[in-house]
This record gives structure tokens, C-alpha cells and sequence, in this order.
């Protein structure tokens, strides 16, 4: 090998960490020039004699075991802090294997013993045990669990508390929680059992509240999506046209519109009210090459509405879909831009609120979460997490991102990431979120 080509690998080897070091405000995380010297090399550890390596393999193991390490990835030398502090609200009860999902809500409980009310947080897991555990808490301090009954007898595969409120009185706040084998239940805040919704006889992958009211919507293998008044447990609407497994879905912020994508690679916009689908994005073409998997909508300033897909073709897809469309191709619904950055299927995807910028965040199986400028369409910042990525979400009214992945030993952990778009810095903080269990996730 000649000198100049050992040069070129040596330039290789310090690439910027972006995928476009071009775009405006990227921040290269190493980027080193002729003048500055290299990192020292990894050989230090081999002079280490037996005695200390043993124990170094000592104090490892006890780390394992304790839930509350957790690794800053901003540390220089990537070492394994603890925190000062346990600063968790709520621990559940210890789970024998996996939890598939976890929902969160703060309800106010009348009668405090004075003719008040209780303000209390309540939290619902479902797993692969086929249970649904409610753990609530109040401002005394005393945590109460609630095994929920009649919730199937399959893995619990989503649960989900209402986010409409009867004015001042969130005792209207309901949980439905739903199975693999199709049950779908309703609950009220207490745990207490209210109803089955009927329909599904195959399993439910997701479940979403309407923003507005007691209308509980639910994504299946059997091709559709169900609608039910969870009030009185009416079906309302089934949405079908999906040729596989409803993957992902929401109603749209302002409730008046149903979106779903599925794993036959589609995305769909449907009227609530009458069922009819107003928009569809098929496989191919300007759309995904493969199963859509996430999707988050927004509203955009002339009324219509903006829709992020993810897929497992690795790239994103930004797509307007026009509400009063009178049938479907007819409203100027259309893929506005395509991101491409990940190299692994994508999880995960959350618009950020307008108050801080025009951007969005997606999640992937390549252990990255890519913050997107939208009027660009380019990348703003990536953040390196180690393991998969399997859900996000942004901090209301702020730049920041909390997020969840799998690591060793199948401990669940959200991370806590800022971003700065004055200086494009970006900075991550991890603390411990959930449970332990074979392969568990959120």
C-alpha cells in the first residue's frame, strides 16, 4: 500500500457523523484535520494484570444487576454512570415476560374523606403474561395495583387512556386495553370493568382515543380498522380496503378524519362519519416499497392535513391529504417529499410542535433518531443510541424528545434529548423507564 493510499483511508476513517455535513446548522460531531492528533489507541486495557481485571469484571456485573445504571452517551469515554438520585413517580410490580405497552394519565378521584377530590396518577401495563396491571398513586404517597379483569386470554397488546375530559370532571377518563386473541375492553380510571367492545375475532395492534370524545378506534390483522362508542360499546364504523395488517393509525388532531397505514405497504385517509376512504396512497410508485409502520398527522395552515410515514423501506414519506375530497384521487392528495437516512426499517415517527420549529423526529431499527427539517427535507441532527429505537415522542412547547429502546438484559429505557436549533447542539440523557422481561418493549 502506497503512502497516498493510506491517507485516503486515514481521511475515511474521521468522516463527519451526519449524513449531510452540507445542510445548514449540522453539527459534525468529529471532524479531525491535519494538524490534530488522533484518539489514543484502545491498547491501555491489555496492561491491566489479572487481579484488576477480575475485578473490573466484579464491579461490571453489579451494574447488570441494578436497574438504575444507565449510560451517557455524551460522556467522553462512554462510561456507565449512576444517577444521584432514583427520581422514578411510579414503579409497578415485577413482571414475568415482556411488556408490550404502557399508557399513562393523571385522573382526579372524588371523595377525599371532606366531600373533595384527589388528584392521582394511574398507570397501565399490558405484556406477554396476558395481563393488564393498573398502579395508581395519590399525593400520599400510597401506590395501589389492579390486576384488570376480563381484558382476553392472549398477550396484552395495547392499552390506552381517553384524553377527553366532561369539563372540570376527568372522572370520565377511561382505559381500553386490547389482546392478541381480539378482545377489546373498556375500563374506567379505577380498573374497574365497564364493557367488551365487540367485532375483532384476530389480533389488535394498536389502539387511539378520539381527542374529543369516549370513541375508541383500533387497528387489526383482519385487515381493518374498527370504530366503537366506548361508552355504550356501539360499533360505530369498520374501515376496510387494506389487503394486510393494520399497523399504525390515528384520528387526526382535530378528530374529524381517520388515518391507518398497513403492512400491505398502504396509507389511507377515511371519513369517520360515513366510512369512505378520501385518500389513498398505494404501494410503489412515489409511495413506500414496503409496509408502512408509523405515521403521525398534523394540520396544516390551509386546513388540510400533513402525514409523516415510516416503512420498513427505510424511508419516510411526507404526503398532504386533502379532507373535502368528494371521492378519492380527487382532492389533490399527494407525497409532497421523500427522506431517506436510515438504513434499517423506521419505528417510529412524531411531527414537533410549531411553537418551537418545522421539524420532525423518526425513529429506526439502526439505533438512530434523525430530527428532519421539513421546508428542507433535510437531516438536522442524529442521535446514536446503541439499540433500536422503538417509540418517541416530543416535549410539549419545547425541543425536546423522549424516547424509548431495547437494551441488554431487556430492560426498557427512554431517553431525554435535547435539541437546540439556535445552535443545532445536540445533547442526550438517559433514565430508567420501564420494566425487565424477555425481549421487552414499549
Amino acid at each position: 500500500m502506497n503512502p497516498e493510499e493510506e491517507d485516503t483511508e486515514e481521511e475515511d476513517d474521521y468522516e463527519p457523523a451526519f449524513v449531510d455535513a452540507s445542510a445548514a446548522d449540522v453539527t459534525v460531531h468529529l471532524d479531525l484535520n491535519e494538524t490534530d492528533e488522533p484518539p489514543p489507541p484502545d491498547d491501555d486495557d491489555d496492561d491491566l494484570d489479572e487481579e484488576e481485571e477480575e475485578d473490573l469484571e466484579e464491579e461490571d456485573g453489579v451494574m447488570m444487576e441494578e436497574d438504575v445504571a444507565v449510560e451517557d452517551r455524551d460522556a467522553a469515554d462512554e462510561s456507565v454512570l449512576r444517577p444521584e438520585k432514583d427520581e422514578c413517580e411510579m414503579k409497578m410490580e415485577e413482571r414475568k415476560g415482556s411488556i408490550f405497552a404502557v399508557a399513562w394519565a393523571t385522573t382526579t378521584k372524588r371523595d377525599d374523606g371532606e366531600g373533595g377530590s384527589v388528584e392521582r396518577e394511574v398507570m397501565c401495563a399490558g405484556g406477554s403474561d396476558d395481563r393488564a396491571v393498573l398502579t395508581s398513586t395519590s399525593g400520599g404517597g400510597g401506590v395501589t395495583t389492579t390486576t384488570l379483569e376480563n381484558t382476553g386470554k392472549d398477550s396484552v397488546s395495547a392499552v390506552k387512556f381517553s384524553r377527553h375530559s366532561n369539563g372540570s370532571n376527568n372522572s370520565e377518563v377511561l382505559l381500553a386495553t386490547a389482546n392478541l386473541d381480539g378482545t377489546v375492553s373498556v375500563h374506567d380510571a379505577d380498573g374497574r370493568y365497564l364493557r367488551q367492545l365487540e367485532g375483532p375475532e384476530t389480533g389488535v395492534e394498536w389502539l387511539e382515543w378520539h381527542p374529543n370524545g369516549p370513541i375508541v378506534l383500533a387497528g387489526c390483522e383482519d385487515f381493518c380498522a374498527w370504530m366503537w362508542n366506548a361508552s355504550d360499546g356501539n360499533l360505530m364504523q369498520v374501515f376496510a380496503g387494506h389487503s394486510g395488517s393494520v399497523s399504525c393509525g390515528q384520528f387526526s388532531k382535530d378528530g374529524k378524519v381517520v388515518f391507518t397505514g398497513s403492512f400491505d405497504g398502504s396509507f389511507r385517509a377515511w371519513n369517520p362519519r360515513s366510512g369512505m376512504a378520501i385518500a389513498a396512497f398505494q404501494k410503489g410508485g412515489l409511495f413506500h416499497d414496503g409496509p408502512v409502520t408509523c405515521m403521525d398527522s398534523k394540520v396544516d395552515d390551509n386546513g388540510n392535513y400533513l402525514v409523516l410515514t415510516g416503512s420498513e423501506d427505510c424511508t419516510l414519506k411526507l404526503s398532504t391529504v386533502h379532507a373535502n375530497a368528494a371521492d378519492v384521487g380527487a382532492g389533490g392528495s399527494k407525497v409532497l417529499g421523500n427522506f431517506f437516512a436510515h438504513e434499517k426499517c423506521i419505528e417510529c415517527v412524531e411531527f414537533c410542535d410549531g411553537t418551537v420549529g418545522n421539524y420532525a423526529a423518526s425513529g429506526s431499527v439502526d439505533a438512530t433518531i434523525r430530527v428532519w427539517d421539513l421546508p428542507t427535507q433535510k437531516v438536522r441532527g442524529v442521535l446514536g443510541h446503541g439499540k433500536a429505537v422503538s417509540q418517541l415522542k416530543w416535549v410539549p412547547n419545547s425541543a425536546m424528545l423522549y424516547r424509548c429502546a431495547r437494551f441488554r438484559f431487556s430492560k426498557v429505557v427512554c431517553a431525554l434529548a435535547s435539541f437546540f436549533s439556535s445552535s443545532s447542539k445536540l445533547l442526550s440523557r438517559f433514565f430508567l423507564f420501564a420494566t425487565k422481561g424477555p425481549g421487552a418493549t414499549s
